[in-house]
């Protein structure tokens, strides 16, 4: 064998030797997670079991019902009580199975619908409160995946479970006990499952009443300021879902989010642009205005709705699209 032949075999066993070694610990690290789901913040709990359940099939039980599928972030995981919004829609003649799939901190969901869809859980309808994401320019070899975060997430989905296994004990000093924190977090992942992903959400630190104080004001509010959503149909995401809900017969409707009382101000009745951009496309629906305003008494802290607030926006959400429902 030549000497670059040599070379060759002893960088070619180095790498096998960093294959096997990485893989593993990728692999122990894998089924620690799995071993110990709970060992993980309250948000990564609801997050990781909720993305496991909605890509098991059979998550729909009710073949007469026309199912609903309710995406957006933690506002939405906070405010769309799927019970009441079922209730309302039986009260007005349309039976209907809803889920709510916000999820802390995240605002994708293509990706996500394509897997709920291929795992065989085909929805009559999707609510969207956040628009589907936009290109994020050009290609190159600096930035080469979209959504690299998520990526990240899919290859090392325990890579946050040195910091959670860390946070479980802080949080046992106060709770009492390692298994009791566990305990906890198995109860919260089992409550937000039996209400069809639904979940409270608060600032337990700066407002432990669960009640957002009534003259409180945000350094970032902008009361004078209208905000819009904005969307581009031009972008990959969008042409992406709209393929989507052309394969599976799907219709998307985009509703408004909750927002503070002086946090931005009072918007129009409908964005005039984003409806025109949206007007070609008759499978998607552009229904009430781009936000609602409740006051500070239906708000749990700045963001997320208490339990009266997520009962008035269900509620007021039930009565938009119902109209649109057949």
């Amino acid at each position: 064998m030549t000497r670059s032949g040599r070379e060759l075999a002893r960088v070619l066993r180095t790498l096998a030797t960093f294959a096997a070694i990485f893989s593993i610990i990728w692999l122990g690290l894998y089924e620690l997670q799995n071993a110990f789901p709970y060992f993980q913040t309250g948000s990564d709990v609801i997050f990781q079991v909720k993305l496991r359940r909605e890509r098991m099939p059979h998550l729909f039980t009710k073949p007469d019902a026309i199912g609903v599928l309710f995406f957006g972030n933690s506002k939405a995981l906070s405010g769309f009580e799927p019970d009441l919004f079922d209730a309302a829609m039986e009260a007005a003649g349309r039976r209907t199975e809803s889920y709510n799939l916000g999820l802390p901190g995240y605002n994708l969901f293509v990706d996500r619908l394509e897997e709920i869809l291929a795992a065989g859980n085909i929805p009559k309808y999707i609510i969207v409160t956040v628009p589907w994401a936009p290109d994020e320019g050009s290609f190159s070899v600096f930035h080469f995946v979209r959504h690299d975060s998520q990526v990240i997430d899919e290859l090392f989905p325990f890579r946050h479970l040195p910091r959670d296994l860390m946070l479980s004990a802080l949080s046992a000093l106060n709770i009492g006990d390692a298994r009791n924190s566990y305990a906890n977090n198995r109860n919260i992942a089992n409550r937000m499952l039996a209400d069809r992903g639904f979940y409270s959400v608060h600032d337990t630190w700066n407002f432990p009443s669960g009640t957002l104080p009534i003259d409180f004001h945000d350094s970032r509010d902008r009361p004078h300021q209208v905000f819009q959503r904005w969307t581009d149909t031009r972008a990959s995401e969008f042409k992406r879902m709209l393929r989507l809900l052309e394969q599976y017969n799907l219709n998307c409707l985009m509703v408004p989010l909750p927002n503070r009382v002086g946090q931005m101000a009072p918007p129009p009745s409908i964005n005039a642009h984003l409806a025109a951009e949206l007007a070609p496309y008759p499978q998607i629906k552009l229904l009430g205005p781009d936000y609602i305003l409740y006051e500070n008494r239906y708000f749990a802290d700045q963001a997320h709705l208490n339990p009266d607030g997520a009962r008035l926006y269900t509620r007021y959400i039930a009565d938009l699209v119902a109209p649109a429902l057949h």
